[in-house]
């Protein structure tokens, strides 16, 4: 509120005659020192108060007769009503009003002379001409008040601070839930409300952004109200701009006849964007950006870490419909491949940019991902980091302004793209199994060569090079929390139709493929399906009675023929597999073979592009149960028909009777 002011309304007037000229007073200041003032038939002594400090008005007006003339602005003569103005007081503020005659006149109410007056208030007053006692004289003093109010922003801090909206974009139309959404209340007020109807209340504001609820329906508000009818009607404030944010508008209210007025400010907030950084990004920005930019006010990019098939192609670390900032684990990794110490950045690009972070009242969390890895430096700035995360997995970072009462929210996602669960202890129950299952496999197989009149250990070795071919294809983890590289059969789409080109997705439902992209922790190292197929085909080999050596070579060739090249790891990995059965047929230990140095052993080396093992971030959850190795074929019909069936038939064609 701008003014202090006094109005008023006509009663019965004083005669000219009746107008004795006399000195008036009042008291200023906590000191209580008499002022002069014109000589008057009334005199008002009102006690105001304004920012924080008492003080004492003199106030003079005149009709005809009757004249009280201001010293100082506040009060406004209106026929003989007189308007007192307030401003920046809450609707509690009582002023002391003191009436005094002038000489020669008597008063006749109020009774006592001083008295509290409320907002809104009304207090009668009457005078009488001592010469002539039906001279007589009266009117009505009202403390005015014109009030806007945004967003419950009070008194205080509507004209410094001012309040605060949401940006909208509100193309749809007002009606548009999010437009709706982004609107805060505006209460625009006359007191006292009673008022005559050509006292109106005279509005200003940014155009398109006062808006007036009427019947359930938007508008945009009027230039001017009644101001016996303004308090009852429903304003919305809309921030919207063509820049997305300003700083700093107002709503201004004024009444038409006394000038009392008020002004809110109000500035309009977007968050544009939300960037998160990593300086260890490396050279992998051909499988995203860096930073990655999030549109702000969004807090849902889809599913990162979708598990494959639905959505796996090459040369992706994540969905392609999501959007996320990647982080590999071997631009973070140090020599001994644990995480070292790094920083994601994230920054709220906010509109206006000169509103400081306190008036923003901002706060930054993780609202999902890993527990008891990273944690933030700050958390109540534009800037902040999140320092030293040790856990693969989606983080999902969450800013929020909270800075009136309402909370604008924008996210922005991490991904350190993650492998499938520890297996080294599957592994060492794995191999007694399996030994098992290779032992009772080779009796079914004799049991077949027998019926169909064919050479037992010829049939088992042909039998054994169809499954080590196209049957022995260990499957993606089951039942592991963290399915994001690691799947089974089972999890291609009903209907699938085999693809090629994509990993994963070439086999035919119902049987494994060599390629699928499954990716498991052992000893804290990330290695390949594929690796760990080899060194248990070495377990399954070796209960056979081939040597480590043979099946090295059987390895090979078999990479040969898929157009391959078997490298070292390939090749460490029957090796190790074939020592985990030497030291379960020893009754040694599998656990002690299981380090890290034999996993990094049979880690596939870097490539530039491609989904690969060093990329992937370890993960310490013991899986629940490890990789799925398919039932064997052990009848004559399986073994002869496959999914690789042209050397199927060649093996078996050439042991037909």
């Amino acid at each position: 509120m701008k003014a202090t002011r006094l109005a008023n309304s006509g009663r019965r007037d004083f005669p000219a005659c009746a107008t004795p000229r006399t000195q008036a007073h009042r008291r200023d200041g906590a000191g209580g020192k008499c002022l002069s003032c014109c000589d008057s038939a009334l005199r008002l002594c009102l006690d105001c108060w304004r920012i924080g400090l008492w003080r004492r008005r003199q106030t003079t007006a005149m009709s005809k007769s009757v004249r009280i003339r201001p010293a100082s602005s506040g009060v406004v003569p209106v026929g003989m009503d007189f308007h007192i103005t307030t401003t920046n007081v809450p609707d509690t503020f009582k002023a002391t009003v003191t009436v005094s005659p002038v000489s020669g006149w008597d008063l006749r109410s109020p009774d006592p002379a001083t008295f509290q007056m409320a907002v809104g208030g009304r207090a009668g007053y009457e005078v009488r001409n001592q010469s002539n006692e039906e001279d007589e004289a009266s009117g009505d003093i009202f403390l005015f008040k014109v009030d806007v109010e945004i967003a419950g922003v009070g008194e205080d801090k509507e004209e410094t601070e001012g309040a605060f909206a949401v940006y909208a974009d509100c193309s749809q139309g007002y009606s548009d839930p999010v437009c709706v959404a982004a609107m805060k209340p505006v209460k625009i007020r006359c007191l006292p409300d009673k008022r005559p109807e050509d006292e109106m209340i005279v509005l200003a504001f940014p155009s398109g952004h006062l808006l007036e609820k009427v019947e359930g329906a938007y508008q945009a508000a009027q230039s001017s109200y009644k101001a016996n009818e303004i308090g009852g009607k429903s304003f919305w404030l809309h921030g919207h701009a063509a820049s997305g944010a300003v700083r700093d508008y107002e709503i201004k209210a004024e009444h038409n006849i006394n000038r009392s007025k008020d002004e809110a400010k109000y500035s309009v907030l977007k968050t544009d964007s939300v960037e998160a950084y990593c300086g260890k990004f490396g050279a992998s920005g051909s499988f995203g950006a860096n930073p990655e930019i999030f549109p702000g006010g969004q807090t849902d990019f889809g599913k990162p870490d979708q598990p494959p098939p639905y959505w796996w192609l090459p040369g992706t670390y994540a969905n392609p419909s999501s959007k996320v900032l990647k982080v590999f684990f071997k631009y973070i990794k140090g020599s001994n491949d644990e995480p070292e110490p790094f920083d994601i950045d994230l920054k709220a690009n906010i509109l206006p940019d000169t509103i400081s972070d306190d008036a923003l009242n901002i706060s930054w969390y993780k609202w999902a991902g890993p527990s008891s890895s990273g944690s933030f430096d700050k958390t109540d700035e534009r800037e902040v980091k999140f320092q030293n995360p040790t856990k693969g997995g989606l983080y999902k970072f969450r800013m929020e302004m909270n800075p009136g009462g309402f909370i604008i929210a924008s996210d922005a996602w991490v991904l350190l793209p993650k492998a499938g669960g520890e297996i080294s202890s599957w592994m060492a129950s794995e191999v007694p199994s399996l030994v098992t299952r290779a032992s009772n496999w080779e009796t079914d197989v004799r049991a077949v060569a027998v019926a169909h009149r064919l050479d037992e250990d010829e049939f088992v070795e042909t039998a054994w090079k169809a499954i080590a071919t196209c049957d022995f294809d260990y499957q993606g983890i089951v039942g592991d929390p963290t399915k994001r590289y690691s799947f089974t059969d089972a999890d291609r789409p009903a209907g699938h139709m085999s693809d090629p080109d994509i990993p994963g997705m070439a086999g035919k439902k119902g049987n494994g493929d060599w390629d699928e992209p499954s990716y498991a922790t052992l000893a804290g190292i990330v290695i390949h399906r594929a690796k760990i197929n080899n060194a248990m085909y070495a377990v399954w080999g070796r209960e056979l009675g081939y040597t480590e050596f043979e099946l090295k070579g059987g390895a090979f060739w078999n990479a040969m023929g898929r157009g391959l090249w078997d490298d070292s790891t390939s090749q460490n990995a029957v090796e190790l597999g074939s020592d985990l059965y030497d030291a379960h047929s020893s009754g040694g230990s599998l656990s002690a073979i299981l380090t890290k140095t034999r996993a990094k052993d049979i880690q596939s080396p870097d490539s530039p592009s491609g989904l690969n093992d060093v990329n992937l971030w370890p993960d310490t959850t013991p899986v629940s149960s490890g990789f799925l190795l398919p039932t064997m074929p052990t009848d004559y019909d399986s073994l002869d028909e496959g999914e690789n069936e042209m050397p199927r038939g060649r093996l078996f064609q050439e042991n037909l009777p």
